[in-house]
């Protein structure tokens, strides 16, 4: 029974994962080519940030890390 919960739960962390990498993947496309101010600066930094964040729960999810 504890197999399949935890299924589910790396189910909800994969999706949860996935949802932060979308979003942030607009935002930094957009930051990318608008880098013109501090704001955006300091936004596409913790744009990097969000994605490793994803890319390393992606990872643990996947038993890789």
């Amino acid at each position: 029974m504890e197999d399949k919960e935890e299924m589910q739960n790396n189910k909800e962390l994969a999706e949860i994962a996935e949802e932060i990498f979308n979003l942030t993947s607009i935002l930094y496309e957009y930051c990318k080519n608008n880098i013109d101010t501090y704001e955006l600066k300091c936004l596409y930094t913790g744009l990097n940030i969000l994605c490793k964040k994803a890319d390393d729960l992606n990872l643990k999810i996947m038993g890789i890390k």
